[in-house]
């Protein structure tokens, strides 16, 4: 709503201006309004904003094995919260070693996001050992590589089991809670959710199903006070750990062994493992961050926020081109945006044998 006040407050003061003033003074005004415009809103977020207390909010994070959840588990537990550690295995040394050095309030539990059983489990858990869930943080996620001609059919489902319906099944679950505390759904998506990417699709698609998921929730749930974020981490491949080079060449492997005698003979083996050992002809692919500190932050203040983004897009390297090609996007037409992007991601590749 305050959006759309000060946008018809500037087209009626960019309308006087055109009225009464010349062409020049009217570029300058509307330059004017503009850095006006910038500071009011972030004066008014600052004024408006603020954080709330951390004491007595319990939190529910899926996928609490490795990666960001792991971190973002033991951040929150070190800031206060009551934390709900999922993960996938309960039992294994990565959430054994979440359990030490951690409070008591965090609590290890099983949690399979494609598991009606384990869902439900973890639903019951939370009643008893908490008076109420201020936040679901659906983080769990998988992937797999691969062009939409060759990826393995049963990794589309395998991805959206986790990617997309893990997702679903427990925000549903868990709204009731949310609902009662006024809280907040996070949905850890991705930069890919705004973008798109040759040989991603299976992951991809599903991130961008999520980006949907994220707005409609948000307008459904805005009646009970309940806010919902969208993170979009950029390239911190190196800290998550989603794909590993071990994991990289044997999903190759897998996709060339099921490959027909006829896309074999069309793609050739070159083409096929070649994402394994290849890097950017510009050298920037690679460049990923090393930590996690500013994406749990930024997630931090997701969840305590008064006034919280609907969207975190968080850069993992200075020269993020994941992050870069978001931007890109929005100014450039597709067909030279397309152009860039086989550029820096395919550029370097063999041709299908079949092109030679």
């Amino acid at each position: 709503m305050l959006e759309f006040i000060l946008g018809l407050l500037f087209g009626v003061i960019c309308y006087a201006a055109h009225i009464y003033f010349t062409y020049e003074l009217l570029v300058w005004t509307i330059i004017t309004q503009a850095i006006l415009l910038v500071l009011f809103v972030a004066i008014y977020r600052r004024l408006v904003g603020g954080r709330l207390d951390v004491k007595d909010r319990a939190v529910l994070i899926t996928g609490c094995d490795t990666g960001i959840g792991h971190g973002l588990a033991k951040h929150l537990d070190g800031l206060g919260f009551t934390v709900f550690a999922g993960c996938y295995n309960a039992n294994g040394q990565d959430a054994q070693s979440l359990r030490k050095g951690a409070s008591e309030r965090l609590h290890i539990v099983q949690l399979d996001v494609r598991s009606d059983e384990d869902v439900q489990k973890a639903v019951d858990y939370v009643k008893q050992n908490a008076s109420g869930l201020w936040a679901v943080v659906n983080n769990a996620g998988v992937e797999e590589p691969g062009e939409v001609e060759l990826c393995k059919m049963e990794w589309y489902y395998k991805i959206a089991e986790v990617n997309y319906f893990g997702i679903i099944r427990i925000t549903k679950a868990f709204l009731p809670f949310i609902r009662k505390s006024k809280g907040r759904v996070l949905v850890v998506t991705s930069v890919k959710e705004r973008m798109y990417l040759p040989a991603n699709s299976a992951y991809v698609i599903t991130k961008h199903a999520m980006g949907a998921f994220c707005d409609i929730l948000r307008l459904e749930m805005s009646q009970w006070g309940v806010k919902v974020c969208a993170i979009e981490p950029g390239h911190f491949g190196e800290c998550t750990k989603i794909v590993t080079a071990n994991h990289y060449k044997a999903s190759h492997d897998a996709i060339w062994e099921s490959l027909s005698p006829e896309l074999k003979l069309a793609y050739g083996k070159e083409y096929v493992h070649h994402p394994v050992n290849s890097t950017s002809p510009l050298g920037i692919v690679d460049l990923s961050a090393t930590k996690l500190n500013k994406l749990i932050h930024n997630m931090t203040d997701a969840l305590l926020e008064i006034s919280p983004k609907e969207r975190y897009l968080v850069s993992g390297y200075w020269f993020d081109i994941f992050v870069i090609t978001v931007y890109l996007r929005m100014v450039l037409p597709t067909s030279l945006l397309d152009k860039i992007i086989m550029l820096i991601w395919q550029s370097n590749f063999p041709k299908p044998d079949a092109l030679k």
